[in-house]
């Protein structure tokens, strides 16, 4: 009976930690995908810019 009560426990910390886990990869994929998307942005601008320029130097 104690075996099993031990068990258990480390079965709640291992269910727990992986609880932990995925919070985290979910913040670090929520993080990314803002980078990815002003990285994108950043894109788009440099390339509106340039072709402006280009339009005006012709």
């Amino acid at each position: 009976m104690l075996q099993l009560r031990r068990r258990e426990t480390i079965l709640r910390n291992h269910a727990t930690n992986i609880i932990s886990l995925q919070s985290d990869l979910t913040d670090q994929g929520e993080a990314t995908m803002r980078y990815m998307e002003m990285l994108a942005s950043t894109v788009v601008t440099v390339g509106t810019l340039a072709l402006v320029a280009g339009v005006f130097s012709l």
